[in-house]
């Protein structure tokens, strides 16, 4: 986009000219700014604790750092670059406990997941996925788990997923994509269709008195359109109904982590593909990220992947044409 997208917030844009009158109109500085501004007042709109940036607590700055990491898939050092520039604007605002948790927070490339559980890249098992969809009780419910397993859509995605998106005749959905403009294309199998037809045939969505004044796909009694957040606590609900969720530890400021996440469904939605012999750049496509190395991110490296590939990618010393296999 050619043209600066508007920052809504008064005291932002005010903070942003005196940032571009202090360094002489660096334009680089002003935009790095204006990113970061931008960024905080996505994570406000999807984050449930506060309304807006004033309402942010200094323990909310840990779930805004897992924002950038896990919703934005940003690296900790642009990370870092963001929490500086927040931290000089929350010091400058009077939240100098904002910005003291942002400057003190240890950037590194270690996850949560793999200080607590050892491992790199989690994601949802075949048997997990079938135990989490028969615990499901409602076909909203249903829906929600099926829709993550099959497209690998962010929260934010499927909340904001319409009707018009989704094309029953090609079996796919449209999916505005969060981080550029682009639209793309997810395929859905067989499997999901019974539950989009009980949904959307049958009256399952029409149940809901939102349901015929709104566009979106998943509605509720009170929301014509639900938040990302309440993707989340569906998939928990449910988990934890079925024995799968559990709790593995606990973020900085105390709160417990739990698995699985959607986050975690989209780690299986890469993991599985990738196992199963999928081109990364067409599973980047299909995923919504702007390189195949933010896809690697995703990719899980199953066991029995380890060892198929290994089996097939090792030289092979033994010519059963011209030797004779020892006997153990």
């Amino acid at each position: 986009m050619s043209e600066k997208k508007r920052l809504r917030d008064p005291d932002l844009r005010e903070f942003v000219k005196e940032v571009k009158s202090k360094n002489e109109g660096n334009a680089n500085t002003e935009a790095n700014y204006r990113q970061a501004f931008h960024i905080l007042g996505e994570f406000t709109e999807w984050y449930d604790h506060a309304d807006g940036w004033r309402d942010l607590e200094s323990v909310d700055m840990y779930d805004l750092v897992e924002y950038l990491r896990e919703e934005r898939n940003l690296n900790d050092t642009t990370i870092k670059q963001h929490s500086d520039n927040l931290a000089h604007f929350f010091n400058e605002s009077d939240k100098e406990d904002l910005a003291e948790v942002l400057r003190d927070h240890k950037y590194n490339t270690e996850s949560l997941s793999e200080k607590y559980k050892g491992e790199e890249t989690q994601w949802v098992e075949v048997p997990e996925y079938v135990v989490i969809v028969e615990a499901c009780e409602t076909t909203r419910e249903e829906l929600i788990i099926r829709m993550l397993w099959e497209t690998g859509v962010r929260t934010a995605e499927l909340s904001e997923l319409t009707l018009q998106r989704i094309d029953r005749d090609k079996d796919l959905i449209k999916v505005r994509n969060k981080k550029s403009d682009g639209v793309r294309k997810i395929p859905y199998s067989s499997e999901i269709k019974p539950v989009l037809r009980e949904w959307l045939d049958y009256g399952g969505r029409d149940a809901y008195k939102t349901a015929q004044n709104s566009p979106y796909l998943v509605v509720t009694q009170n929301s014509e359109q639900v938040q990302p957040n309440y993707i989340n606590t569906i998939v928990r609900r449910v988990s934890d109904r079925s024995g799968v969720g559990e709790v593995y530890g606990e973020d900085a400021a105390g709160r417990d982590l739990h698995y699985p996440t959607a986050h975690h469904f989209r780690h299986a939605y890469a993991t599985h593909r990738a196992a199963a012999g999928m081109n990364l750049e067409i599973l980047r496509k299909l995923m919504g990220h702007h390189s195949v190395e933010v896809t690697s991110h995703y990719v899980g490296l199953k066991e029995e992947t380890r060892k198929i590939q290994n089996e097939q990618a090792r030289p092979k010393t033994f010519d059963p044409n011209s030797e004779v296999l020892r006997k153990l």
